[in-house]
């Protein structure tokens, strides 16, 4: 588990887990906020990193090497391995 405030300011609480989903998550009313599919296999870890634009960029890996980069809008994900 992790969280990830995306451009407008809202952070979100973000799980993963063996279903290949990353899900996304209001933390007030822990309503989901959306799922980012994508991945392969299991979803081992979530991060986050800060870019020098100020946006903070979330970054995943799972199962067989894939790693997902995922931008504040949602639109930016590349997969590597």
């Amino acid at each position: 588990m992790g969280t990830w405030t995306q451009q407008d300011g809202t952070t979100l609480l973000v799980t993963a887990g063996n279903d290949r989903v990353v899900r996304l998550w209001h933390p007030d009313s822990l309503q989901p906020a959306t799922e980012l599919h994508g991945h392969d296999g299991a979803v081992h870890a979530i991060a986050t990193r800060s870019r020098p634009d100020g946006t903070t960029l979330l970054v995943t890996a799972g199962k067989g090497s894939a790693v997902r980069f995922v931008g504040p809008t949602h639109s930016a994900s590349r997969r590597q391995t």
